[in-house]
């Protein structure tokens, strides 16, 4: 199985995270996000971020940074985009720890 780069900014823990293809989990059980990376993917660098909201995980910038994917552009082969490998996905991680109460922005 092919998993994305990993860089983490600050130091563990880390929230937990699965690939399924191109399917990525951030987090556990109710408190995850899913992002479907292939449906996702444009035709330039697509950013995704998620973060600790008031109640759990979220995508978008509403607390804490927990995670950002980084999908390179859509690429072509004669006129059909090419599927996106997993590899090629940079994941930046930073602390997370489910038990801390969210952090006033």
């Amino acid at each position: 199985m092919v998993s994305p780069k990993m860089e983490a900014i600050q130091p563990a823990p880390h929230v937990a995270w699965a690939i399924d293809g191109t399917v990525l989990a951030v987090g556990t059980g109710e408190d995850s996000v899913i992002v479907d990376l292939n449906e996702r993917q444009t035709n330039s660098v697509t950013i995704i971020d998620v973060t600790r909201g008031a109640n759990g995980l979220v995508e978008g910038i509403h607390g804490p940074y927990v995670l950002s994917v980084e999908i390179p552009p859509r690429r072509s082969f004669e006129m059909e985009p090419e599927p996106l490998d997993a590899a090629s996905v940079i994941l930046r991680l930073w602390t997370y720890n489910h038990n801390t109460e969210m952090e006033a922005i």
